[in-house]
């Protein structure tokens, strides 16, 4: 190995040595055994598969994936109740939950589109 990639791969392991060691200092939130559960549960789930899908685009050609907009959702858990979550939250513990959407709720910024006018501003 040379010189200079022996230099690179010391100091990633040692960053990766330092955010460990910080890490380990964290304090634990009552929440936290509930996310791993889910992050666990999520690795061996169906729901990589539809994000590796989606980002193939091989979902336009499923035949069990379907795209629809609608104004609301219901949600029925055929289970024990399941917390639900926002940004991270617990906000309820159900079985059934039921999701509108809210018009121009969400206020998206982005760059104005280039159409190739040069104003000279």
């Amino acid at each position: 190995m040379p010189g200079w990639l022996r230099r690179v791969a010391n100091e990633i392991n040692r960053v990766d040595r330092e955010l460990v060691r910080r890490s380990a200092v964290i304090s634990r939130w009552p929440t936290d055994p509930a996310l791993r559960g889910l992050t666990t549960a999520a690795n061996h789930s169906r729901l990589w598969l539809a994000v590796a899908a989606t980002l193939a685009g091989a979902l336009e050609q499923s035949h069990t994936y379907l795209q629809q907009e609608r104004a609301g959702l219901r949600v029925e858990v055929l289970g024990p109740p399941v917390a639900l979550a926002a940004d991270g939250e617990v906000i309820a513990e159900g079985r059934q939950f039921q999701f509108f959407t809210q018009p121009a709720a969400l206020r998206v910024y982005r760059p104005a589109p280039d159409l190739g006018l040069n104003l000279g501003l």
